[in-house]
């Protein structure tokens, strides 16, 4: 299976979120969304919008951005596995870059996270750089056995670090041979400003996407699946 998540971080208000649905079912209408089996499309607002898109009869997995380490009870703001256990979310992301600088996450807590996803039989999205891989793998190999996907996001390449730039598939290529090793069996997705027209160029170097600003909007995010779905 291949993966196009849609993380959509603190962006959108209820109006922008229902211009997504809006433009999804347009484009639905007029048979312009790609047709395939290949790719799964997982869309992962802020999570006050969860249950009005999962209750949207779109052709997406709703998923959240981040869950809490601890069960349930007196954790004021968070989120936990107590609160989501009649949601059924089925992919979370944890780790991502942006938690790991503004609130200093590390792989421990992470893990703690993946946990948390694996309590609701979720899989986590784990993000990672390359300083933190080995890190990462060593802290995961206990839970080897479980669901997860890895999403290897170069801080470098990611738009919001203020000097985007897209890894080259070639070296992507070389860097994932590297991290299969620290990660085997397991699908690790690319995300880095990717856009629709830089999407085809992974489609055979990684398993999945993970993109951030450009999946904001219906005709841009189904560009992306359709470009990286495309033989």
């Amino acid at each position: 299976m291949k993966y196009v998540i849609a993380n959509w971080k603190a962006n959108l208000n209820l109006a922008g979120v229902q211009a997504f649905i809006d433009g999804t079912k347009q484009l639905a209408a007029g048979g312009q969304l790609p047709a395939t089996t290949e790719t799964l499309a997982i869309v992962a607002p802020t999570s006050i919008f969860y249950t009005h898109l999962k209750n949207q009869d779109l052709p997406v997995k709703v998923g959240l951005q981040d869950i809490s380490p601890f069960a349930g009870g007196a954790y004021t703001g968070e989120v936990t596995p107590q609160n989501l256990n009649d949601c059924a979310p089925e992919y979370i992301i944890v780790g991502h870059s942006e938690r790991r600088r503004e609130y200093h996450e590390d792989n421990a807590l992470i893990v703690r996270k993946a946990q948390s996803c694996w309590a609701l039989d979720a899989t986590p999205i784990i993000c990672f750089d390359e300083p933190e891989a080995a890190d990462l793998s060593a802290k995961l190999q206990e839970f080897m056995d479980k669901p997860m996907i890895l999403a290897y996001e170069p801080v470098s390449a990611i738009s919001t670090s203020g000097n985007a730039g897209n890894l080259d598939p070639a070296l992507l290529s070389q860097k994932l041979t590297a991290f299969r090793q620290l990660f085997p069996d397991k699908d690790i997705i690319y995300g880095g400003s990717v856009k629709a027209d830089n999407a085809h160029s992974y489609a055979q170097v990684c398993d999945g996407l993970l993109v951030g600003s450009a999946s904001l909007q219906a005709d841009s995010y189904w560009a992306i699946v359709k470009n990286f779905s495309s033989k």
